[in-house]
């Protein structure tokens, strides 16, 4: 469905525009590309087609219905570090979803890298692609009644990226009233969105690269939209002895105090978050891509011990070694230990502590740790001499967002060619499918925003009741072979980094 439209160079680095309306027939029969990148990821993340003409949304309604009741609706926004991903990827398409739960499930694309998050005042304004998302939830209160949807009734959820963006709509003012509810899937928390000089930094050498004079637009629309993938695809990558957390987010939004307000954390402790239910939480090897993504070869411990020190310092290198020690093996793979550090310092610890500050404002918080190992690895690329088993990281939203209420999920839907083939869940995996799909979309169909209540028949009862996340730290352990309550996980961990802090050296 075509939703916002584009003019392609004309239209690049400016707010989006509502759609002319129209009345004759339109005829859908293939997915809309996505917009430019270089995806890297697992190609059933990644598009067929790009274009910059990729302002698009997909509606996914059931066949059929109970009654004429308007629907719950469940707004995605996809992951990918705001440089790649498709809303329209196999792995994304609502088909099963909306038929088990009877909701209506929404994806759209938005604006990435360089053309999404440009910043360089005042002609680069950032936070395009901010803007298309906002602008997408506007066109959902406007028009999902037409395909039997509810819009008081507006779960908004993401993974990652878009998990981050979550947090942007919850905080935003001009996000008020587009939804009632939310879902953070392993949102990168410590990882903060850059103030205006930091964001110029990576403007000012994309200018360089791409011959154009600072701030000079028209320049800049003059290019190639190859030229401009090209170039954000080679941005800069320090050396482990000068490194920045800022590289596995090179693209993200930018504090402008309009579009992006502040950091989410300071938003939370502050009281300047929307008050609705909350559902969110992280996996236990998410780092794990990230880290084999940077480094093709092996971490030494050379590199190790200077990685740490860039990052934190000299005066807590001997507290962080003493936690995460790499031992003596000069030559010795670091990288999953690095990986344990990182998940633990991105993802867990600081979900912990933001499931704390909410559950203080809010008392319908959910927490979940995912922990189940895959039992293939058609979702995760190989790295070198490393098979990784864990999907790490995106896991969770695959088991609700592609309605994997059944093995072969994806396949149920896509031609037997495609990148998919091999995705055969073991029976064990087939049930923590269906918890997951119970507990989501029970948090988004019920009266009070809780995931214990069975919203129909068709879907099983939730095999345990998940209490709102208070004093005692409980946790939903999301794995196999049943899904189980679990307290505190990594809690000396997490104690030390509250302790440090989420800043960086810089």
């Amino acid at each position: 469905m075509d939703w916002i439209g584009s003019n392609l160079n004309a239209s690049r680095w400016m707010a989006p525009q509502p759609h002319s309306p129209w009345s004759e027939e339109r005829v859908t029969k293939e997915f809309a590309p996505a917009c430019p990148q270089n995806c890297v990821l697992p190609p059933i993340f990644c598009p067929n087609a790009t274009s910059e003409d990729c302002l698009y949304m997909n509606v996914f309604a059931p066949l059929s219905r109970e009654s004429e009741r308007l629907l719950p609706v469940m707004v995605f926004i996809a992951g990918g570090a705001f440089v790649q991903g498709d809303a329209s990827c196999p792995i994304y398409r609502g088909e099963l979803n909306a038929n088990e739960t009877e909701t209506i499930l929404v994806t759209f694309n938005y604006r990435l890298g360089p053309l999404g998050f440009m910043y360089y005042a005042p002609n680069f304004t950032g936070n395009y692609g901010i803007q298309d998302q906002r602008l997408a939830l506007q066109w959902v209160q406007e028009n999902i009644k037409a395909f039997g949807g509810d819009p008081t009734k507006v779960t908004l959820f993401g993974e990652s990226a878009g998990a981050a963006s979550v947090g942007i709509h919850l905080m935003s003012k001009k996000s008020d009233n587009l939804f009632h509810r939310a879902i953070m899937e392993s949102n990168p928390i410590s990882i903060p969105f850059k103030k205006p000089n930091q964001a110029q930094r990576y403007s000012e050498y994309f200018s360089g690269k791409a011959g154009c004079a600072l701030g000079d637009i028209e320049c800049m629309r003059a290019l190639p939209v190859d030229k401009i993938v090209e170039i954000s695809d080679n941005d800069p990558w320090p050396n482990l002895f000068n490194i920045s957390l800022e590289i596995i987010l090179p693209w993200d939004p930018t504090i402008d105090g309009d579009e992006v307000p502040m950091q989410l954390m300071q938003a939370v402790s502050s009281g300047n978050v929307k008050n609705m239910p909350i559902l969110l939480g992280s996996n236990a090897q998410e780092a794990v891509l990230f880290v084999y993504f940077i480094l093709h070869s092996r971490l030494v411990s050379l590199e190790y011990d200077a990685a740490i020190t860039a990052i934190w310092g000299w005066r807590n290198y001997n507290s962080i070694k003493a936690l995460y020690p790499s031992g003596w093996n000069p030559v010795k793979d670091l990288r999953p230990l690095a990986s344990e550090l990182f998940t633990d310092y991105i993802f867990t610890c600081p979900n912990r502590r933001l499931a704390t500050a909410l559950q203080k404002l809010n008392k319908r918080t959910f927490v979940y740790y995912y922990d189940h190992p895959l039992s293939f690895d058609q979702y995760v690329k190989k790295g070198p001499g490393t098979k990784l088993a864990y999907l790490s990281h995106a896991m969770e939203a695959n088991y609700h967002s592609c309605s994997t209420v059944q093995t072969r999920c994806v396949l149920s839907e896509a031609p037997p060619d495609t990148p998919q083939r091999g995705v055969n869940f073991t029976p064990e995996e087939e049930v923590l499918t269906r918890s997951v799909l119970a507990y989501w979309s029970n948090f988004a169909t019920s009266e009070d925003g809780t995931p214990n209540y069975a919203v129909n028949q068709s879907l099983m009862e939730v095999p345990k009741d998940w209490p709102p996340f208070d004093d005692r730290n409980m946790y939903m352990r999301l794995t196999t072979p049943q899904v189980d309550l679990l307290q505190d996980p990594s809690k000396d961990f997490c104690q030390f980094w509250d302790t440090l802090g989420y800043e960086w050296r810089r």
